[in-house]
């Protein structure tokens, strides 16, 4: 029985076992039963912290803050009664796991984000770990996590940015070509009236020469023919309306031809500061590494290229405003 594992001792009859193996599983036993207690006091002990705050139950003794209750009654600084309450956020089943961790290092993985605090509690070399090397290590998931965080962001911006000038695009092609239909339907307009105008005109030249035929037709009394004279009447009114829609038409043209000049200008406008600020943005960043690496061997002078800067920023805001 010399090659026996723990596993088997436990099985055995205690009248087979020897007085060192007894000995042992005793020990080994008390061992289980002190670590599983822990793990049910640092429950309670979180629980009834929290409860104690919440409840604000240490006024009945006298205490007007949470603070002054745990530093005069349970002799802790308020930081650690909070640890104690911020493992509560970590399942339960992991904290009675491993309890023997202590408050310190369960509240350092609580106090992780979300995806870093599973990543820890995944890993079992975690517990193994000292205060500062979990605190060092939580630092540098952090960070990673930040790091992949904002890359994400960026290209979300990215794919968002392009989208949305995709939608500018073909909204802006759309208003382009509402803008040259107006304008043709302008043109089409004053090539109708101008034709209307043309066609009276020639009307009205006509039916002067009827009327001249009938007057030089008159021996006696010259006198009109009523119903030359209506007429020729009647086709300057309309001659007189077509000149009015004539004029109409061609301020409607006008108005249409100045409409897409601009649009088309605005437009040039557009793509010129897309390129323009593109560039300026990275020249920025250009000028603002420039000033930090000054800044490590001459704050004095780097004192100045942010003074006039700040003079460039204050010039451009009142620019923008005027």
């Amino acid at each position: 029985m010399e090659n026996v594992t723990y596993q088997q001792l436990a099985l055995l009859p205690k009248d087979e076992l020897t007085a060192p193996q007894q000995t042992f599983l005793a020990v080994h036993n008390e061992m289980l039963m002190a670590s599983q207690k822990a793990a049910e006091c640092l429950l309670i002990v979180a629980n009834d912290m929290k409860r104690m705050r919440d409840e604000e139950l240490y006024r009945a003794a006298g205490f007007e803050t949470f603070r002054d209750y745990v530093e005069t009654a349970l002799d802790i600084k308020e930081r650690q009664a909070y640890n104690w309450i911020s493992i509560l956020s970590l399942p339960e089943e992991y904290l009675t796991k491993n309890a023997r961790m202590g408050v310190t290092k369960l509240a350092l993985i609580a106090s992780a984000s979300g995806e870093v605090a599973d990543r820890l509690m995944a890993d079992e070399e975690t517990s193994e770990k000292s205060v500062r090397e979990l605190a060092a290590t939580i630092k540098q998931q952090e960070e990673a996590l930040n790091s992949k965080n904002e890359q994400i962001r960026l290209l979300t911006d990215e794919l968002e940015e392009q989208k949305a000038e995709s939608i500018s695009q073909s909204e802006h092609e759309q208003e382009l070509r509402n803008v040259e239909d107006k304008l043709k339907a302008a043109q089409d307009d004053l090539a109708a009236a101008t034709d209307r105008l043309t066609k009276k005109e020639a009307e009205i030249e006509k039916l002067k020469k009827q009327k001249a035929k009938v007057v030089e037709k008159t021996v006696e009394k010259p006198v009109d023919n009523p119903e030359t004279q209506k007429a020729l009447e009647e086709a300057q009114a309309e001659m007189e309306k077509a000149k009015a829609d004539k004029a109409v038409a061609e301020e409607q043209a006008k108005k249409a031809t100045e409409e897409l000049a601009a649009y088309k200008k605005t437009q040039e406008a557009i793509a010129t500061f897309k390129v323009c600020a593109e560039n300026l943005f990275g020249v920025w960043d250009d000028v603002l590494s420039a000033v930090n690496t000054i800044n490590d061997t001459d704050s004095n002078y780097a004192a100045k290229c942010k003074a006039k800067l700040a003079k460039f920023i204050e010039v451009a805001q009142r620019d923008l405003e005027g």
